[in-house]
């Protein structure tokens, strides 16, 4: 499941509201740039494939189509969909899901009750707002799943816009099951001023991998003090450090490890994505 905790912090704010399935956006004052509309199209694009690739498997997006996909006032996709449920359609209960992307600033008006969830991304100037109303005979489908899985491509989006990078580099190509998996930690000011930081360390980085939260050994824990100190650090200048994981693969596979400085900068927290492949043992020979 994915960590559902760590993804509010990546988006910064989450807010639960109480509103209506049909969604009215007021028209902005502001515009959204071209290219953050490409992304934001390509998000919902991904959005929309995974409820066509999930029709056999839940009852209720069976009637889901191209005809649920169309373009709001920024050109950028929306999803409205509404299935009437045979089962619950005496009790005039639907289920209904809805995801559009809009500007940061833009009013919403609501009707009705469904919960709603608004995620904001202050930085490229826009905010994702989705909602699910369930019929009686529920599906267990959650709309927030792919929006969690496809939302990160907003949140990295959003790492171009601070001068303090975050990045993470394996220590080789692959990793063979149960080896312990080594990389590389570093923070850099690619801005034009000095800025004081803590050092990167066990208490300064957070750490999720396949989206379970992990708390890490550093390679040198044992050196590391109660506190971390501050420091000056210069245009151009990084801090590095080595982490290792063990023993949390038992089979082959993409394992995807993100990490999130704990300092906001501009409101953000920096943060860095890294997958590396996990390989099965070779036979040895008899």
């Amino acid at each position: 499941m994915v960590n559902f905790k760590l993804f509010i912090l990546m988006c910064c704010v989450s807010s639960l509201l109480i509103c209506s399935p049909k969604l009215a956006w007021a028209e902005g004052s502001s515009q959204i740039s071209p290219e953050i509309v490409d992304l934001c199209n390509k998000v919902m694009m991904n959005v929309y494939e995974y409820l066509i690739e999930s029709q056999q498997e839940y009852r209720v997006l069976r009637e889901f189509n191209p005809q649920t996909l169309t373009k709001n006032e920024y050109g950028i996709y929306t999803i409205n969909y509404v299935y009437a449920d045979p089962y619950t359609q005496w009790r005039n209960v639907n289920f209904e899901i809805g995801v559009s992307i809009v500007d940061i600033n833009d009013p919403l008006m609501f009707k009705g009750e469904p919960i709603t969830m608004l995620l904001e991304f202050p930085l490229i100037g826009i905010k994702l707002l989705a909602f699910q109303k369930d019929s009686i005979s529920t599906s267990q489908f959650d709309i927030m799943v792919p929006l969690r899985k496809y939302g990160k491509i907003l949140w990295d989006a959003q790492q171009d816009y601070i001068s303090i990078k975050l990045s993470l580099v394996p220590k080789k190509e692959k990793f063979v099951v149960g080896e312990p998996i080594s990389f590389t930690a570093r923070l850099e000011n690619s801005g034009k001023v000095n800025v004081v930081l803590k050092k990167l360390s066990s208490k300064t980085l957070l750490f999720t991998f396949d989206n379970i939260d992990w708390n890490p050994v550093s390679a040198e824990a044992a050196a590391e003090g109660a506190l971390v100190k501050e420091v000056m650090l210069s245009p151009g200048a990084f801090f590095q450090k080595n982490f290792k994981i063990q023993g949390i693969r038992e089979e082959p596979g993409e394992l995807e490890i993100f990490a999130t400085y704990v300092r906001t900068i501009k409101g953000i927290h920096p943060s860095a994505r890294m997958s590396v492949p996990i390989v099965a043992k070779e036979e040895q020979p008899e």
